[in-house]
C-alpha cells in the first residue's frame, strides 16, 4: 500500500534474534540511540545503566539476545529496519 506521499506504509514485525542483531545496530546507530543507551535504561538500575553506558549496554542488550531472551520486536519497511519496541521490567 502506498502512502499519500508514494512511500509504502506496509510495516513487517520480527523479534530482535540473534540472526537480526545487525538490523538493531543499523536502527540504533554507532552511538547506541539516545546516549548511547542501546534500550538498556529499563532493565538497569540508573548507576548500572550509567556505568554501561554506549558500549556496556551494547554489550549487555547483545548478552540478552545471544541468550536466546526475545527483548523487543523490529520494525520493518521495504525490508528496512526503522523502529522499535521493548518491554522489560526495572
Amino acid at each position: 500500500m502506498l502512502s499519500k506521499h508514494g512511500f509504502s506504509s506496509t510495516l513487517e514485525f520480527q523479534p530482535l534474534t540473534e540472526d537480526r542483531w545487525s538490523d538493531f545496530e543499523e536502527l540504533f546507530g554507532h552511538h547506541g540511540a539516545y546516549g548511547g543507551c542501546w534500550c538498556m535504561w529499563w532493565r538497569l538500575t540508573r548507576r548500572e545503566f550509567a556505568e554501561g553506558q554506549g558500549e556496556g549496554n551494547r554489550q549487555a542488550m547483545r548478552a540478552i539476545v545471544e541468550s536466546g531472551e526475545v527483548p523487543g520486536i523490529l520494525a520493518y519497511c521495504q525490508g528496512k529496519p526503522v523502529g522499535w519496541c521493548s518491554v522489560a521490567p526495572r
